[in-house]
């Protein structure tokens, strides 16, 4: 699937490029079509996100609530999670901003990214609120009608709501709460199939959208995707490097041990990009290298390789902030403070799809700052590119976490050579 979208974003980038190059009779003649199927694609889609994002926010909160019930060590790793999401958030609004505000676009490419949407997401990026009074954040943050936001696609009022009412129904004693449990996890099941239908079209939608996007802007538009891998890539690499101070002062730990402990996870995990199959690497190194209490390694490190993901707030940090300059779209303070706590509810939870499942599990958190769908999808399709860095970092922050939880869980016993013990199947 991700290597599918991939191929489809090239070759729509490759014949957009020739039509836009070379004048082709043709290849304008097709075009329509394929932007049309594009345009049913995405629409398909968007029409799944409101009742998804409710589904999938409510379960998200109870699985919360129940991970900060199953001890101390899990309450306290919760505790870093959000922790270490927000730290990732707060360097990426540090760092890559003043890059992105020098990166060059001209009025032939910007023209091109405007042609690329559907008129109601040019009407939605074109309106996008600017909170500028305590009354303007008090009435967008709290609605008079929740169901006339539904209605509208005023998606902050929602994301706000689905929050309230997952910790709502968090506090209903008895079968009520597990009933309610039940029938939104149910929920966000039965609609992730209705998306894994869709995302099999993935490839044909990038291939679309790639097409849509070249066929105005011509080579500019590989130039504007590459823009956006390398900030991704070289923000998750920076935040990489900056995990080994912080785990050495927190941890108190040296930076050779720390570096000599998570190396063999990270060689895992480029090879495999999967945080799931590092885990072995992870216990063996915590335990060779760092000597931390087994009772601490053998639930911090399965707990974080399973719901902790810190590249998703510098990610999805630095997405919202390209497409918002790439579309000229105005993300004020009260926008990004909604982002990210959306993201970071989100980061706990894990769609099971493949290809472009945990893009669309945010997708409300972009449209909620007016962002357009279309610029979402379109740098989700190279975002794939980036994957082996996201996940070096991910393995890199599970150790992290579980050096500093070692030092500040109260009274570990003494190390004991015994080898915590391993899954019998990691993957």
């Amino acid at each position: 699937m991700l290597m599918g979208s991939v191929g489809g974003l090239v070759v729509g980038l490759g014949l957009g490029i020739a039509g836009h190059e070379t004048g082709s009779t043709v290849l304008a003649g097709v075009g329509p079509y394929i932007k049309a199927f594009g345009a049913g694609w995405m629409n398909a889609l968007t029409a799944l996100v409101l009742p998804l994002m409710v589904a999938n926010i409510v379960t998200a909160v109870l699985q919360s609530r129940d991970a900060r019930a199953t001890g101390k060590i899990s309450a306290y790793a919760l505790g870093l999670f959000v922790a270490a999401l927000l730290l990732g958030t707060a360097f990426t609004l540090v760092v890559v901003p003043p890059f992105i505000s020098v990166l060059p676009l001209d009025a032939n490419v910007a023209a091109s990214l405007s042609a690329t949407l559907t008129p109601a997401a040019r009407a939605a990026a074109a309106t996008a609120p600017v909170l500028s009074t305590p009354s303007d954040i008090v009435s967008v943050f709290i609605p008079r009608n929740v169901f006339k936001s539904a209605v509208n696609d005023d998606l902050l009022p929602i994301l706000i709501f689905s929050i309230a009412f997952g910790f709502a129904v968090s506090h209903v004693r008895g079968a009520g709460r597990d009933l309610l449990a039940a029938v939104f996890s149910a929920l966000a099941e039965a609609l992730l199939v209705l998306v894994s239908w869709i995302l099999k079209l993935l490839p044909l939608g990038a291939f679309a959208l790639a097409y849509s996007f070249s066929a105005g802007a011509g080579m500019q538009a590989a130039g504007v995707l590459a823009q956006f891998t390398l900030i991704t890539c070289a923000s998750m690499l920076a935040f990489t490097a900056l995990l080994y101070p912080v785990s050495a002062l927190l941890g108190g730990v040296s930076l050779r041990q720390f570096a000599l402990a998570v190396l063999p996870a990270q060689i895992s995990a480029v090879s495999t990009r999967s945080s799931i199959a590092s885990l072995p690497a992870l216990l063996q190194g915590a335990q060779t290298h760092l000597r931390m209490d087994p009772a601490v390694a053998n639930l911090a490190l399965p707990l974080s390789v399973a719901v902790f993901k810190v590249n998703r707030t510098i990610s999805s940090t630095v997405k919202m902030l390209f497409i918002a300059h790439l579309f000229g779209v105005p993300v004020g303070a009260a926008q990004i403070v909604v982002f990210t706590a959306t993201i970071v509810m989100l980061s706990f939870t894990s769609l099971g799809v493949p290809g472009g499942g945990t893009a669309f599990k945010s997708m409300a958190a972009y449209l909620a700052v007016g962002l357009p769908i279309e610029g979402v999808i379109l740098l989700e399709a190279v975002d794939v590119i980036a994957d082996v860095f996201k996940t070096l970092l991910n393995v890199t922050g599970d150790m992290s976490v579980a050096v500093i939880l070692n030092r500040f869980t109260a009274a570990a016993p003494a190390f004991s050579p015994r080898s915590p013990a391993l899954p019998a199947d990691p993957t």
